[in-house]
């Protein structure tokens, strides 16, 4: 399973995921350029994105992303 692409294929409209893995990894000045606050951020699991197809679901559903915009 590419966990990337199947977040790249839930994004629609200019909306942009992150993985709740690679959230957590960024360092204080990615971070700070991204204007986040880890503590805050919101995730939900990829089978609750509505209008997600059922390959996504299957290989991906219980990755935990966020909307970064």
């Amino acid at each position: 399973m590419n966990e990337a692409t199947r977040i790249e294929q839930c994004a629609a409209g200019g909306q942009v995921l992150a993985s709740k893995a690679l959230i957590e990894r960024l360092d204080d000045g990615d971070v700070a350029a991204l204007g986040l606050d880890p503590s805050r951020v919101v995730y939900r699991a990829i089978a609750d994105i509505e209008g997600v197809d059922e390959k996504a679901r299957r290989d991906a559903g219980s990755v935990a992303v966020a909307d970064l915009l």
